[in-house]
């Protein structure tokens, strides 16, 4: 929407209209999309007073433009709610990337040994408790909870979409009835090879097979990859 509105505001200044109000009007649009989520993380801004810098600066520019500060800062704010309010940021702690970071390492370090676990979700539940980061008062997580859309929150391991980078100590899962399972789930870990390029792996167990596995990402195709991320406090 930031970049829409900017296109716009330009190629009305390439009409005739003002280019310094086009411009301005253009930072407006930014600070109300994505420039929104940049000003509250650059000085600890909260929704409020990010709302309210919005609010004036779409006043403002109004103003300047020979507008009415009123329905400029109205239109920016609505820009700014429909941006940011629809969903929620989430940020992770150092402690708790480090420990995600730890998690996935340790899980690396075990691929091709024997395991107790032959079940994804035992293997996860493991790694999890040795970092400090496995949901709180809770017996062993299905592979179909953790691969389950619809819940979007399990002790601090939180549903991410793809504009959050993918990192190591991530967990992909899907959700999927077999006849001894309720789906799959696994450690993201980031693999570079000798020329730098990086691929996406998933550390695991299953199958009956108590092995710890690392394999390229695979699903059926009837089914879905959710990821998820922890942005809860570690326990240790």
């Amino acid at each position: 929407m930031a970049v829409v509105g900017l296109r716009n505001q330009m190629h009305g200044a390439g009409q005739g209209g003002d280019i310094l109000h086009g411009a301005l009007m253009g930072l407006t649009c930014f600070a109300a999309g994505e420039g929104g989520g940049w000003l509250g993380g650059k000085i600890k801004m909260g929704w409020g007073g990010q709302l309210t810098v919005v609010s004036v600066l779409g006043g403002t520019v109004a103003e300047l433009g020979g507008g009415n500060f009123a329905n400029g800062a109205m239109t920016a704010a609505f820009a700014f709610l429909f941006n940011h309010l629809g969903h929620t940021i989430y940020e992770q702690s150092e402690e708790a990337f480090l420990a995600c970071l730890e998690m996935a390492d340790n899980a690396n370090s075990l691929v091709g040994s024997k395991d107790d676990d032959d079940h994804c979700n035992w293997f996860l539940r493991d790694q999890m408790q040795k970092v400090g980061i496995y949901p709180e008062n809770r017996g062993t997580i299905s592979a179909g909870e953790w691969g389950d859309p619809n819940i979007k929150n399990i002790g601090g391991w939180i549903i991410v979409d793809v504009s959050y980078p993918v990192q190591n100590g991530d967990i992909m899962a899907f959700k999927k009835r077999y006849s001894n399972a309720t789906g799959h789930c696994a450690i993201v870990y980031i693999e570079t090879d000798k020329s730098g390029s990086t691929s996406i792996r998933q550390i695991y167990t299953g199958s009956g097979k108590h092995i710890v596995r690392k394999g390229p990402v695979w699903r059926p195709k009837d089914a879905t990859w959710i990821r998820r991320r922890f942005f809860g406090t570690p326990k240790k």
